[in-house]
């Protein structure tokens, strides 16, 4: 994964001058357990060398987009200089290039006292996942307060006739999980479970806030209890256009909005196994109609 990242972005950093829109990244940063939302905004915080630590301009695009894309159930986590260090060697600079297999062998050498160990220094780097386990799956609301937050110094001026947010998903669906079902190992079964669902609540909160917040010209149904919030504001107003496309990988959503069926081994796959060259024609059919039904013109006009 990372040769093909860097197949297309090279050696590029987040401050190169060919990088010529605004680019965010999310990775949720494990050894201190803080959501980092890392920008090519010059102007933000930390984006200079200072006291101690690399300023983001420096850090290697390539690594930051494999940090914000490390699934911890498909890819290893993404390691992170943090503070200005000499020049490392290969190991050092990405120390999960090799093979699991290969580290593996390595790890039992080491033990046996037999190779070279290599010390990771957590004071230099930072250990980097997804930024999908923390509360912006949907990055949104963080890219919102980024453009209009004093520290940020954007500054961008809110308001439905000045700012759009456009969000697109990756398709969403209900987590459930019978009491029947828990059999054998039931604790770690309910561990993984409350923590899928819980990365979907993040989801739904932030949905919740941006259609409070912004004008929906499609908007989507919250839950039965609050609906979609179209009639709702904040009391100062609409703060900015809100746009949100994505699907529900729900059989009866599927048939009732798309005319799509599909049988549940497949919606299975579609659900879990995102990693399966198998059924990519499926989820490029379901966007393909997804976006020919929902995107409209209009949406981008007031």
């Amino acid at each position: 994964m990372r040769r093909k990242i860097e197949d297309v972005v090279g050696s590029r950093t987040l401050s190169s001058s060919d990088l010529i829109t605004g680019l965010c990244v999310i990775a949720k940063r494990m050894d201190t357990g803080r959501p980092w939302i890392i920008s090519n905004n010059p102007r933000a915080p930390y984006w200079e060398n200072g006291d101690g630590y690399i300023g983001n301009k420096h850090y290697p695009l390539a690594n930051v987009v494999r940090a914000s894309t490390a699934a911890p159930q498909l890819f290893d986590p993404e390691l992170l200089p943090i503070i200005p260090t000499e020049t490392l060697p290969e190991v050092l600079q990405k120390p999960f290039n090799a093979p699991r297999a290969v580290r593996v062998f390595h790890a039992l050498l080491q033990k046996a006292g037999l190779g070279e160990r290599v010390n990771i220094d957590p004071k230099i780097y930072g250990l980097f996942i997804d930024g999908g386990v923390s509360p912006h799956n949907n990055p949104s609301l963080a890219l919102f307060y980024m453009a209009t937050l004093n520290p940020f110094n954007i500054k961008w001026p809110p308001g439905p006739d000045r700012l759009t947010v456009i969000s697109i998903g990756t398709g969403t669906f209900q987590h459930r999980l019978s009491y029947e079902a828990l059999g054998f190992a039931r604790y770690a079964k309910l561990a993984i479970y409350a923590l899928r669902s819980l990365i979907t609540d993040a989801e739904m909160l932030v949905l919740m806030l941006m259609q409070w917040m912004g004008e929906c010209p499609a908007p989507w149904q919250i839950n039965s209890e609050i609906g979609n919030l179209v009639s709702d504001a904040p009391s100062g107003g609409k703060m900015f256009r809100f746009l949100r496309y994505d699907v529900q990988l729900e059989k009866d959503w599927l048939q009732r909005e798309l005319d799509y069926d599909v049988s549940d081994e497949i919606l299975e796959r579609l659900r879990w196994r995102w990693d399966d060259p198998e059924i990519m024609h499926e989820y490029y059919r379901i966007g393909s109609i997804a976006a020919e039904k929902q995107v409209r013109a209009e949406h981008f006009l007031r």
